[in-house]
């Protein structure tokens, strides 16, 4: 948003949802003031959307949708600026990828052409406020004020692995 911060964890899509909200912080009701990592009903898709999902905002959408009943590591790193960077480093086959490298920010409804001015409130996970609810359970997480390199996701990347089997779970 107007900061820079990580969000990391390891995510079980259940069953797609509409708009689905595995994590978000802001104000959903302000136009661009939160953020939140949704997986896009009409295509699947992981992304980071800032505003409320209905109205006057805008995204990084990526092509990657992930496998209901796959447990999958995804870090989220947003880099304050005008406008914000962000990158989704997402887990499959043992491989870690930037699925929003290459992907330009669009418009979804509205005029969002301003920098976000995310509202600062807490994260809140599974939910974004508005009746938009993720069908996933969540295996751990980690926030960070600081925007995470790819060298510091692979290690995460396979720290929650091992954890993660170590609990019966197999991470992607």
């Amino acid at each position: 948003g107007n900061g820079t911060f990580s969000v990391v964890g390891v995510y079980r899509l259940d069953a797609s949802s509409y708009n689905t909200h595995y994590w978000h912080t802001g104000d959903v009701t302000a136009g661009n003031a939160s953020i939140g990592m949704t997986n896009q009903t009409t295509t699947g898709y992981l992304g980071l959307d800032w505003g409320h999902a209905d109205v006057n905002h805008y995204r990084y959408l990526s092509s990657f949708a992930p496998t209901a009943g796959n447990w999958y590591f995804i870090a989220s790193a947003i880099a304050a600026g005008t406008p914000p960077t962000a990158k989704m480093w997402v887990g499959s086959a043992g491989v870690l990828t930037d699925v929003l490298a290459g992907v330009s920010r669009t418009t979804a409804g509205g005029n969002p052409t301003s920098t976000p001015n995310v509202t600062a409130a807490p994260l809140v996970l599974g939910n974004d406020g508005t009746g938009h609810i993720a069908n996933a359970t969540f295996g751990g997480m980690l926030v960070y004020n600081l925007a995470l390199s790819k060298s510091d996701c692979d290690s995460l990347y396979q720290s929650f692995k091992i954890k993660m089997l170590e609990r019966g779970i197999t991470v992607q």
